[in-house]
């Protein structure tokens, strides 16, 4: 019997560092000629997608085989929860009935790790800002040469004409949805070429574009050329308002995150049917004991939240919170009654935090903030003095 996944069938991550996956909880796809995953700094995506390695994954998923390259999901399936796999059959069920049911239809492109932040939970690797205050804190002692290091994180795509030639003439005339994320897609050159060629293509009528922005930029140049698309989703990165949202999204200014926030939300309300705001909320001890705070100002607004509760540094997850204190934050958590689709997304981050947690986890994300604030002189205790007063009854 065969396992039904669109992402294996349909679908092309690139990431931040250019490495191409099947979808972007699967591990970066290895081209067996030479033994390195692929990548659009050496493959286009057309030759990444028909490529022998990434038909037998899909051929192994038709034959009922579990292929490795998809643990995530399987390991996520084993114990109950729902994967990437199983939500996203669904959404896909009106691409499978329209008779679109061959080749590549969605990718979620990475273009770099351009960014005009460096956000708490963020690195090197996905933010360019992130280099140096990580080559300062962790690298420097070890003789390495600050141009050397900032080299491990050039995303330059080396064959970027027969990319993007690939791209223009090759994927976009099947393509239902492309995604961009970051770094900071809006700061993109290449991005900004990809939507024009889109545009220039005069598909982009057919195709659904959305982005995942830390909503530092937006403008009036971006409103025009989105307007072509025949859907546009907005995913914003906010995760904290206020001063607080300034100290886990440094150095964004909170009065600019809400000035283009009012700007987005005007321009898709000209249009609701075909274009949707949401913020995606990162959940890590900084902001859980104020989560609500954050919940009351965007539903004020009507807007969609996505409490995503991460694990990855594992010592940002919130299951690490020590078990005698612990009860605070549930019982925080549980007293305020919220909307239906509000409650849901609470409710997985409640059943993240009563997770089992690792005490040595706990003692590096303190380590770490106190780290990163000395280099940043900032001040945590200051700016979560909720949070700091109940983790002081840990006695730390």
């Amino acid at each position: 019997m065969s396992i039904t996944c669109p992402w294996a069938d349909h679908h092309i991550t690139v990431s931040s560092s250019g490495t191409i996956s099947t979808c972007c909880m699967a591990v970066p796809v290895i081209d067996s000629r030479s033994g390195q995953p692929y990548n659009i700094k050496t493959h286009t995506i057309s030759e990444a997608y028909n490529s022998q390695e990434f038909n037998s994954i899909r051929l192994n998923l038709q034959n009922g085989i579990k292929d490795k390259n998809c643990d995530h999901c399987w390991q996520q399936e084993d114990i109950g929860e729902r994967s990437l796999r199983v939500d996203t059959v669904p959404y896909y069920q009106e691409v499978y009935n329209s008779g679109r049911t061959q080749g590549l239809l969605t990718t979620q492109i990475d273009l770099s790790n351009q960014c005009n932040l460096k956000c708490r939970i963020c690195g090197p690797r996905d933010s360019s800002m992130w280099v140096k205050e990580h080559f300062d804190i962790y690298q420097q002692s070890d003789g390495v040469n600050l141009l050397e290091f900032q080299k491990n994180y050039n995303s330059t795509i080396h064959r970027e004409k027969d990319f993007l030639d690939d791209f223009k003439n090759n994927v976009v005339p099947n393509l239902v949805v492309i995604k961009f994320q970051g770094g900071e897609p809006f700061l993109m050159k290449k991005q900004g070429d990809m939507i024009d060629s889109i545009i220039e293509s005069n598909n982009s009528k057919n195709i659904l574009v959305g982005y995942h922005t830390n909503a530092t930029i937006w403008n009036k140049d971006i409103e025009n050329k989105l307007s072509n698309f025949k859907e546009v989703d907005l995913c914003l990165s906010i995760d904290d308002i206020g001063r607080r949202f300034e100290y886990l999204r440094h150095p964004g200014k909170w009065s600019e995150i809400e000035y283009n926030l009012n700007c987005m939300m005007q321009w898709c309300s000209q249009n609701p049917d075909q274009r949707e705001l949401m913020i995606n909320c990162v959940v890590t001890p900084y902001n859980l004991y104020t989560i609500h705070e954050l919940l009351d100002y965007f539903i004020s607004r009507k807007l969609k939240v996505k409490l995503h509760p991460t694990t990855l540094p594992d010592y940002f997850s919130i299951s690490n919170i020590p078990e005698n204190i612990k009860h605070v934050f549930l019982e925080r958590l549980n007293s305020k009654h919220l909307p239906a689709s509000y409650q849901e997304e609470m409710n997985n981050v409640i059943s993240v935090l009563t997770r089992h947690g690792e005490v040595d986890a706990w003692k590096q994300f303190l380590r770490t903030t106190r780290i990163h604030d000395r280099y940043r002189k900032e001040n945590f205790e200051n700016t979560f003095p909720e949070f700091f007063k109940v983790i002081s009854l840990n006695g730390k």
